[in-house]
């Protein structure tokens, strides 16, 4: 099964994101943000390293994210032991 199929079909997931980078401009930033996610079906696991490269801008003293890039950086897919 490819992968995006087996995350959309996915009967568990888990998401960790952290070490966010974030560089300041006034009303406007930009930011990086690294995720290592995990779905489960079938007996199946799929691990993604995801980098969320994203920009943001502060509209009525709210920040708001305006665009985000998503970035596989590593996958694999692997049978769950019994």
């Amino acid at each position: 099964m490819a992968s995006i199929e087996l995350a959309l079909q996915t009967v568990a997931a888990r998401y960790a994101a952290g070490s966010d980078d974030i560089a300041d401009g006034g009303d406007t930033a930009t930011g990086e943000v690294y995720c290592l996610a995990h779905h489960l079906k079938d007996g199946q696991v799929l691990v993604t390293v995801i980098r969320y490269q994203d920009n943001y801008s502060r509209q009525d003293g709210e920040w708001r994210l305006d665009d985000r890039t998503v970035i596989t950086d590593w996958q694999h897919t692997d049978a769950v032991a019994a």
